[in-house]
């Protein structure tokens, strides 16, 4: 008797592998921005200011991201569907050639989020959680929440989505159609950081799909991030980090 997935898969498997990814991009993003909306106002009582609160209610929402994002991926490639997640990304293959990549693009990243920190552009959103005060333990659960969340939300992007369309369709389409969903993403967030995602999109997929790993994108998409954090938390006036700032 043959099973649930060879009955879906058993005519064109490589189409109906990156309409499974796709579906589970659609399921996974919207869940984590309707849900991680409904914790904030529910949990983080934002309206009250309650900075403790809105920090937990941060966290949560994050590794809510990467459940939905990259571990239901996961689940429903590996353990559902039966298909080796290593073929989508997902390991650590080209090392080397990675780390290569990172050292690359790595000092423009950090080069680039030092320059823009203090303008008031980026201070209006980061860092996302407005405390006054940092000490080491907020500085480390607000990055390492961060990577977990950015862990899955490349699993998925630059891991199962990005390698079923290549199997699927070539890399042209692959690439253009992750860029543009990355892009569509960024939307919430103003359109400097969805213009911005565009190049950093195409970047991340090219290296991804040279190295045939996810490894680079995570590092990349990370180091950006959790440096923009820092620099922001730094040039904020109303803000300090206890070890830094007397």
């Amino acid at each position: 008797m043959e099973t649930i997935p060879s009955l879906l898969f058993h005519r064109d498997p490589e189409y109906s592998i990156s309409l499974l990814a796709l579906l589970a991009l659609i399921v996974g993003f919207l869940g984590y921005h309707f849900l991680g909306s409904w914790l904030m106002r529910n949990l983080g009582h934002e309206q009250r200011k309650d900075t403790p609160a809105l920090f937990m209610a941060h966290l949560l929402r994050r590794m809510l991201g990467f459940t939905l994002m990259g571990l239901m991926p996961l689940v429903l490639f590996y353990y559902v569907f039966e298909l080796p997640y290593q073929e989508y990304g997902i390991n650590m293959r080209q090392a080397g050639h990675s780390a290569l990549w990172i050292v690359v693009f790595l000092p423009p990243i950090i080069a680039m989020n030092y320059y823009v920190a203090g303008k008031p552009s980026n201070l209006e959103q980061y860092p996302q959680v407005r405390i006054i005060k940092w000490d080491l333990k907020d500085l480390l659960f607000n990055f390492l929440s961060w990577m977990l969340y950015l862990l899955g939300y490349e699993m998925l992007f630059r891991g199962f989505l990005l390698f079923s369309f290549y199997h699927a369709f070539g890399l042209t389409t692959a690439v253009v159609v992750n860029v543009v969903l990355y892009a569509l993403a960024h939307i919430p967030k103003g359109l400097r950081e969805m213009a911005g995602s565009i190049p950093f999109g195409v970047i991340l997929c090219l290296i991804t799909l040279g190295t045939g790993s996810f490894f680079a994108a995570f590092v990349l998409h990370t180091m950006m991030a959790l440096s923009n954090e820092f620099f922001a938390i730094r040039s904020h006036p109303d803000m300090r980090i206890k070890i830094l700032r007397p």
